[in-house]
């Protein structure tokens, strides 16, 4: 067998680099959702709980096959990325040298444009925990199977809130969403950015990250229930998951079709939302 040339060889590798990274993807869209049953779904709160406590887990690794999920090699060294997305169970990155108490998911990431986007840019230029993203659409290609995380009973969103909370009780777990206005109320209302904890009943503290974000980034903010009745996420199972452990710190963001293209294209705005959610998760 004749001698490979340097270049050859160097080109070789770099698409097999490629090759192995894609399957890390955390853009990727599976179109089917397999239900994870209990064991995996108990190895999967394991598994966050030890990535996310303060200090990172020395055995965490040993944690991974009853998880359901796999690591991904191509994460850079300050991160650990977690894929499940050939059963639907979402992608996953960890910041493993970060003490905030900040997590971001994204539930929607197909249906809800840009807010995969989005929360991958807070994830990648500020200082956040954790980062959660879908991996199926929200409706299965069978339309019989939820593949909904912001809803579903149990899933690895809902695994990876307890272990949150567990690790970090003061933990402020931010979900970012999207809505058309032409299908809601609001349409008549220029509102981009709807606020809520997820239950009826808003606090001072809501007041004051909504008036952050009008003041800071220009966008249109309210707060639900007090401001506006619609899109309060008070069917949202990760934040029903939150209170069942006596927290309070889920966080719901809708977002404008406007909001979402200003906070994906301006880096400015993404720096000051995050500064107005790390001063309410102070």
């Amino acid at each position: 067998m004749g001698l490979i040339k340097p270049g050859l060889l160097f080109g070789m590798m770099f698409n097999i680099s490629l090759m192995a990274a894609e399957g890390c993807s955390d853009m990727g869209k599976n179109t089917t959702y397999s239900q994870p049953d209990t064991e995996t779904l108990w190895g999967a709160e394991q598994l966050f709980y030890a990535v996310l406590r303060q200090p990172l887990a020395d055995n965490w690794s040993d944690k991974l096959a009853a998880s359901g999920l796999t690591r991904c090699d191509d994460a850079p060294i300050s991160e650990i990325r977690l894929d499940g997305a050939k059963q639907g169970w979402g992608y996953y990155r960890i910041a493993t040298a970060s003490a905030s108490n900040l997590i971001m998911q994204a539930p929607h990431q197909f249906y809800d444009s840009d807010t995969g986007e989005i929360a991958r840019l807070l994830f990648a230029e500020h200082d956040f925990l954790a980062l959660g993203l879908n991996s199926s659409n929200r409706h299965s290609d069978s339309d019989v199977v939820s593949a909904d995380l912001a809803h579903l009973p149990r899933s690895h969103f809902t695994a990876m809130a307890r272990a949150a909370v567990l690790a970090k009780a003061n933990t402020v777990l931010v979900q970012v969403h999207g809505f058309a206005k032409a299908k809601r109320q609001v349409a008549n209302q220029g509102v981009d950015l709807i606020v809520s904890n997820g239950t009826a009943r808003s606090t001072s503290t809501l007041h004051t990250l909504s008036q952050c974000v009008q003041e800071h980034t220009g966008l249109m903010a309210e707060v639900y229930p007090d401001q506006i009745n619609e899109l309060g996420a008070t069917t949202n199972t990760v934040g029903k998951t939150m209170r069942a452990m006596h927290s309070r710190g889920f966080l719901h963001l809708e977002l404008s079709r406007n909001a979402r293209q200003l906070l994906r294209d301006d880096r400015n705005v993404r720096a000051q939302l995050y500064e107005c959610l790390s001063s309410y998760a102070r």
